[in-house]
């Protein structure tokens, strides 16, 4: 069965991109939870890079924020990623 049949909007995936390789998705996931953030630099959109956070607690929530990928400093990556934690904490200690 195919790890990917549509995207969370119900969009098909991407006709254009390989069938994922579930041993280098896993790969990714272990450092991404280790690093405490992940980037998407162009793999879903040409021309777009997300950086994204997982908001703590159980229901599986995520923060990200995209950008052109012209306009991505690898410098400001330390920055985005702190308030994106910062506004993923916040979040997570709302009631409800």
């Amino acid at each position: 069965m195919p790890l990917c049949r549509t995207s969370s909007a119900g969009s098909p995936c991407r006709a254009h991109s390989p069938a994922p390789d579930v041993e280098a998705l896993l790969r990714d996931l272990r450092r991404f939870r280790r690093q405490g953030f992940a980037i998407n630099d162009g793999r879903t959109e040409a021309g777009l890079t997300g950086i994204g956070v997982a908001v703590p607690g159980p229901g599986g929530a995520a923060l990200s924020i995209a950008l052109p990928t012209a306009r991505f400093r690898r410098d400001r990556l330390a920055e985005w990623v702190a308030a994106l934690t910062s506004a993923a904490e916040r979040i997570a200690g709302e009631p409800g």
